[in-house]
C-alpha cells in the first residue's frame, strides 16, 4: 500500500487564496518537528472560514500557525545539518516541557528566548537562528 506524501516544507499561503482553496496538510499545515497535521489543519480550515466571513485574507487569519510552522521548519533544517552528538545534546538540554511545547507548536517565542541563556551555546545558536 502506498500513501500520499506529507508536505513538511512549510505553508503555501497561496493555496488558501485560490478560487477553490486548499487547506490542511495539502497546503503545508503540518508541524515539521512532529509531523502532526490535525491541529494545524483545523486551524487552516478555521482561518479560511473566518477570512470568508470577515472578508479578510485567510492567510492573515492563520498568521500565528503559519509563523510557528516556519520556526519549526527552520529548527528542523538546522538540527538535520547538525552532528548526531549535537542532536543528542539538543534533546537532552531542553527541559521536557519546553521540548514538548516546541513540538506541539505551543511554546511562545518569548519563552524560547528566555530559555536560550540556559542552553549550551551551540544549541542556543541553532534555536536563535531559527527565530
Amino acid at each position: 500500500m502506498k500513501g500520499a506524501r506529507i508536505n513538511m516544507s512549510g505553508v503555501d499561503e497561496s493555496m488558501l487564496r485560490r478560487s477553490v482553496p486548499v487547506i490542511g496538510e495539502a497546503a503545508g499545515f503540518v508541524y515539521p518537528l512532529t509531523g502532526e497535521g490535525i491541529r494545524p489543519s483545523v486551524a487552516s480550515a478555521y482561518a479560511l472560514f473566518t477570512g470568508i466571513i470577515r472578508g479578510h485574507d485567510p492567510a492573515g487569519e492563520a498568521r500565528g500557525v503559519i509563523r510557528w510552522i516556519a520556526v519549526q521548519h527552520r529548527i528542523l533544517e538546522k538540527v538535520k545539518s547538525a552532528s548526531p552528538e549535537s542532536r543528542a545534546r539538543i534533546i537532552t538540554s531542553l527541559p521536557t516541557d519546553a521540548f514538548t511545547s516546541l513540538g506541539l507548536g505551543e511554546l511562545s517565542v518569548s519563552t524560547l528566548l528566555r530559555l536560550l541563556p540556559k542552553l549550551p551555546r551551540g544549541i542556543a545558536s541553532i534555536l536563535k537562528a531559527a527565530l
